[in-house]
């Protein structure tokens, strides 16, 4: 998975927390640190069980980078 994959739907569902980590390029416990409080939307891709396998669609990824930018940006206005 790449950057323009993000922008545009592909098409496979949802990729796994390996794929992504590895796109976002951080460690895939720290990816699933943050499915797990609830900082990036992902999908139960288990079709039976009570294990979740998680799986986070692009749209997801594009969404948690949207909000990581708007967050950046709103303490800005400098030092007084």
């Amino acid at each position: 998975m790449n950057l323009n994959e993000v922008k545009k739907p592909i098409e496979s569902k949802s990729n796994s927390l390996y794929e992504v980590a590895d796109f976002m390029k951080i460690s895939y416990i720290t990816l699933y640190r943050m499915v797990k409080s609830g900082k990036i939307n992902s999908v139960n891709r288990a079709k039976t069980g009570t294990k979740p396998i998680y799986g986070i669609t692009p749209e997801a990824v594009q969404a948690y980078y949207d909000n990581q930018i708007s967050n950046s940006t709103k303490g800005t206005k400098g030092i007084n």
